[in-house]
């Protein structure tokens, strides 16, 4: 329960640039024993990879952390405000519901423009462009892990029809989502 909830108020993605103050120094260390030990072919091998899978996500996530924690704004900050966490948690819950901004501001109890605008300084993006980057970045995962069809993704992420699914993703990642699954099987 703990663990699910964690991943569903993490962001989609977290980058961390090795030159800021606050990246871990043995993250890249980690990242050469998974590639070598990703390159020889022993029985025990994907349990080891499992493992410092695992730490580096958990370092990648305190850096991420200390890196922003401090700030006013920023996803942490919003995963603080009783409302603005709310509504984050439900997006990414059930990113397949016909969000509006207006529908995300009844649930946690806000005006429209209240919730817009305290999103907006909180998260650093507009609420649909959030919605859409959540959905999109689900359905992205889907086409790499699972063999359901492009309107099955779509409708699991909230598009009613492929035609606008295949736009919105064509968009934000620059190729097809068809194009997208077939170029990450062939890694």
């Amino acid at each position: 329960m703990i663990q699910s909830h964690l991943y569903s108020i993490l962001p989609a993605f977290i980058h961390i640039r090795s030159k800021d103050e606050y990246s871990v120094p043995w993250l890249q260390t980690i990242v050469e024993f998974v590639r070598v030990e990703a390159s020889v072919n022993r029985l025990e091998a994907e349990t080891v990879i499992t493992r410092l899978s695992e730490l580096l996500f958990i370092q990648a996530v305190r850096a991420y952390i200390r890196a922003t924690g401090d700030k006013n704004s920023g996803w942490l900050s919003a995963l603080k405000d009783p409302q603005i966490g709310q509504a984050l948690a439900m997006i990414q819950h059930q990113p397949h519901e016909a969000w509006t901004v207006g529908s995300l501001a009844n649930r946690v109890n806000l005006s429209r423009s209240a919730f817009s605008a305290k999103f907006r300084q909180l998260v650093g993006e507009p609420p649909m462009q959030y919605v859409t980057r959540v959905r999109l970045t689900k359905a992205a995962a889907a086409l790499r892990t699972y063999p359901a069809t492009l309107v099955e993704v779509a409708t699991s992420v909230g598009y009613e029809s492929e035609v606008a699914f295949s736009k919105a993703f064509k968009r934000y990642f620059g190729l097809a989502p068809g194009a997208y699954r077939q170029g990450r099987r062939s890694v």
